[in-house]
């Protein structure tokens, strides 16, 4: 993860992204709401450098991120096949 993204302005006048996690959860978040609305997701490469200045999540908040990450993407699964609302 780079930490960028860049995102059009049709996805961000259609996604609630203010009601998301200010934590590193907000980039599935995101895009799991373009997701849920259709839109197309694409990637663009960038060059990325990590050194001892970069940050980094740790084991502990790394165990809590991939569990977010998880139950975020059963929530979607759930909300776009109509079991919930």
């Amino acid at each position: 993860h780079t930490g960028f993204r860049a995102y059009s302005k049709d996805v961000l006048n259609t996604v609630s992204f203010m009601n998301n996690s200010n934590g590193f959860i907000f980039d599935n978040e995101i895009i799991l709401q373009a997701l849920y609305h259709n839109f197309k997701i694409g990637e663009i490469s960038c060059p990325t450098r990590y050194d001892q200045d970069s940050s980094s999540i740790g084991l502990s908040k790394g165990i809590i991120y991939a569990f977010l990450v998880i139950m975020r993407t059963l929530n979607y699964l759930l909300a776009k096949n109509k079991v919930i609302i």
